[in-house]
């Protein structure tokens, strides 16, 4: 399996195992295994994608907005599948959500991979994204 991160970019297992990077790789192909047997299209990915930021760790001090912000994505992906499943959106919605799960645990793989980077000097780090690792690590 090859994981494609962008047009110029991409992994497979033995260049991830060489780069130390092989818990991630297989935290992420577990991900991209459990959303093509859930057949995910592309719109319920960005969906995903966008709940899953929405749901994230980032402290926030108006939790009324943020609630309105996660339903709002929520019943975006509700409609999205609604209209581009009709006979079965229930069980693909379901589908869906159960992928989030693994998502998480490829959230905290990610994590630990940039953070050993960064705490190894293996490669220069932009000071932004330094700073998002720590603050998601306190």
């Amino acid at each position: 399996m090859r994981l494609r991160f962008a047009h110029d970019l991409s992994l497979d297992e033995a260049q991830a195992r060489e780069i130390g990077a092989h818990d991630l790789f297989l935290q992420i192909a577990g991900v991209a295994k459990r959303l093509e047997r859930a057949s995910a299209l592309r719109e319920e990915c960005y969906l995903l994608k966008a709940l899953a930021l929405a749901n994230s760790e980032a402290r926030i001090d108006e939790h009324a907005a943020l609630r309105r912000f996660r339903d709002s994505i929520l019943t975006a992906l509700n409609d999205a599948i609604s209209t581009l499943r009709p006979y079965n959106a229930m069980a693909a919605l379901q589908q869906l959500l159960l992928v989030l799960p693994a998502l998480r645990h490829a959230d905290f793989a990610v994590r630990r991979f940039w953070s050993g980077v960064n705490r190894d000097r293996r490669a220069p780090m932009n000071k932004l994204f330094v700073e998002m690792l720590e603050a998601c690590l306190r």
